[in-house]
């Protein structure tokens, strides 16, 4: 809380940006001052404005919530406002959401996607119904990160979604998890059909 507390008052960019690079995480995020980070969010010093954003993706409040959507209508920082939209996800930004994920680029040489993606996955762990599950099938389509893959059919097979057109197309996956997860799965199918037969 203290250091929390030299963030809000810090006047030095330099300073402010090292404090953030210590609390702009899971466990302290919380107690950062709010205005402040939406307005380093904006400074033209680049690593300040990348660390108050990653504060910002673990933050849950209206105004965060409400500055995602902005920045997503006007096309700005994509990946940072889908990340803090996860984390402040409502039923009526199903639409804007799955939107914006599908406006990012997923190439190799720029990760903004694979972040944007893990936000993607925490918000289907966090309660609540109205999740936008055709998410899920669009990373699982999309991601170039096998190990991302795997939490993502993991979390279709929680929510029912694996046909067996998928499971038999997985059993040829690189993951070598997810390939078991299939066969493990299918056999399953084939003792159910048995026992309606």
């Amino acid at each position: 809380m203290r250091l929390a507390a030299y963030y809000r008052d810090e006047k030095e960019w330099e300073i402010r940006f090292a404090l953030l690079r210590m609390l702009a995480k899971k466990d302290c995020a919380w107690a950062l001052d709010l205005p402040q980070l939406l307005a380093d969010s904006r400074s033209e010093h680049s690593d300040l404005a990348e660390q108050a954003f990653t504060g910002l993706g673990y933050r849950k409040d209206t105004g965060v919530r409400a500055y995602a959507l902005e920045l997503l209508q006007n096309g700005m920082h994509m990946t940072e406002a889908i990340s803090m939209l996860a984390k402040n996800y409502e039923v009526c930004d199903r639409t804007v959401l799955i939107n914006a994920v599908k406006r990012i680029p997923v190439i190799y040489w720029d990760t903004g996607w694979h972040w944007a993606f893990g936000d993607i996955l925490d918000l289907f762990r966090e309660p609540g119904r109205g999740k936008p599950n055709e998410l899920l099938f669009y990373m699982y389509r999309n991601t170039l990160c096998s190990c991302c893959r795997e939490h993502i059919v993991r979390e279709m097979g929680r929510r029912r979604m694996l046909t067996r057109g998928l499971l038999e197309e997985m059993q040829y996956d690189c993951n070598e998890k997810i390939r078991k997860y299939a066969v493990r799965k299918l056999s399953h199918m084939g003792d159910l059909t048995e026992k309606l037969n």
